[in-house]
């Protein structure tokens, strides 16, 4: 995907547009042949913060400002944008500033990884809400996500962004839809990976 195709099939115009950065599966590795094309779109000029979808392909828009914020919130989302090589980074007109904090690191990390872990067993267990695609999802997002709090904590930056996927295939490829199987299968490893995390991030 190119920078030109996503602005077309939005019509935006690439002078209003500041920033756009590759997100998700595709940067993981970890898509299918079906899977979305991902962005985050930085701009001051359209309605930000804002997400839509069009033609198998779904970005979220921030404005700057409000873009350095989650960045000084350290939200994971945004860091993930930061530490991108160049093939995954279609646009660059601005520059954002990221200082590390290990005590704010530690709890956006956390937050957000046992979030994944509540909304994995939600959407395997509530009848209502149960997917189990997104089950599988959100509990490998659960882990993915204590990783990449490891390496922007040891590294200042994240380093390898398909560290994970041998968990992700694991679980994708597992036939069970039970919650009780994932959690006795992986209740142990989110505990070891949280605590190796907490030590490198001290509060």
């Amino acid at each position: 995907m190119n920078k030109n195709k996503i602005l077309s099939t939005f019509n935006y115009q690439d002078n209003n547009i500041q920033n756009i950065y590759t997100y998700g599966s595709r940067v993981y590795k970890t898509n299918s042949d079906i899977s979305d094309y991902d962005y985050i779109l930085i701009s001051d000029f359209y309605e930000n913060d804002f997400a839509i979808e069009k033609n198998n392909i779904s970005i979220h828009i921030f404005s700057t400002t409000q873009f350095q914020n989650q960045i000084n919130d350290h939200k994971i989302s945004a860091l993930e944008c930061l530490f991108l090589d160049d093939s995954n980074i279609l646009k660059k007109d601005y520059q954002f500033n990221f200082v590390l904090n290990k005590s704010k690191l530690r709890s956006s990390i956390s937050e957000k990884s046992s979030h994944a872990w509540v909304k994995a067993k939600k959407k395997f267990e509530v009848e209502k809400d149960q997917n189990f695609y997104i089950a599988k999802k959100s509990l490998f997002h659960s882990l993915r996500i204590i990783d990449f709090g490891l390496q922007i904590a040891t590294y200042n930056k994240i380093i390898d962004y398909s560290s994970s996927n041998d968990i992700w295939f694991d679980i994708a490829t597992d036939p069970e839809n039970n919650w009780d199987h994932y959690k006795n299968k992986y209740q142990n490893l989110f505990n070891e990976k949280m605590s190796e995390f907490r030590k490198v991030a001290p509060k």
